[in-house]
This record gives C-alpha cells, sequence and structure tokens, in this order.
C-alpha cells in the first residue's frame, strides 16, 4: 500500500501530466494544449457575454460554455492539490540551499535569508 512518502504510480503519472510535458509525452502535452485552449475559450465567453447582443443571442451558451471550462479549472485545481506532495519532494531535491534554491527553501520555511527570528 502507498504511503505518503510512496506514492503511488497512477498518482506519478498525474504528477507526469498535469505538469509541463515532455517533448515525446503525447499524453501530457495533449493536456497543456487542451488546458491552454480552456482558457482561451473561457476569456473569449467571458468577454463575449459582457456585450448585450452577444448575451442575447448566445447567453446559455456562453454561460455553458463558461461553466464547463469553469469545471476543467476545479478539476485540474484538485488533481494538483492531490499530486503537490510530490511536486514539493522533486522541487526540494532540485533547489536546495546548496544547489542555489535559497529563495525557495525561504519560502518554505516562512524566513527571509539574512534575518534571524
Amino acid at each position: 500500500m502507498p504511503t505518503a512518502r510512496q506514492p503511488s504510480t497512477l498518482r506519478k503519472r498525474i504528477h507526469s501530466i498535469i505538469e509541463v510535458g515532455a517533448p515525446d509525452d503525447y499524453v501530457s502535452r495533449a493536456y497543456d494544449f487542451i488546458n491552454m485552449l480552456s482558457i482561451l475559450v473561457n476569456l473569449v465567453c467571458s468577454v463575449a457575454y459582457t456585450f448585450a447582443a452577444a448575451r442575447e443571442r448566445y447567453g446559455p451558451l456562453l454561460l455553458t460554455i463558461e461553466s464547463v471550462t469553469v469545471a476543467f479549472f476545479a478539476i485540474d485545481y484538485l488533481l494538483r492539490l492531490v499530486t503537490a506532495l510530490l511536486h514539493k519532494a522533486a522541487v526540494s531535491m532540485h533547489h536546495s540551499p546548496a544547489s542555489g534554491g535559497v529563495l525557495f527553501s525561504s519560502c518554505q520555511t516562512g524566513r527571509t535569508p539574512g534575518r534571524s527570528q
């Protein structure tokens, strides 16, 4: 059974998909594209809805599209929360104070570099 220190394979795969994908990981690249497209579609629908003519003619469609994209963003956010421990472990390994990650380390501890508390 996986523990907090040993994430499941599925959790690792979800993490690799929702993070910026490698050129050879087509699922991750597709997810990145869908995510970017969702942002643009949501933005266009939100702006279009502010115009009375568009709201009268396409109001229900614009609201439906906006609801679907917001649901996608919520799922994306939840997946990022679920895999946050993986990201934290990966970042802390690559950004230790010895490797120049002093700013990151101070953000994690809540301390300002050079200040004693």
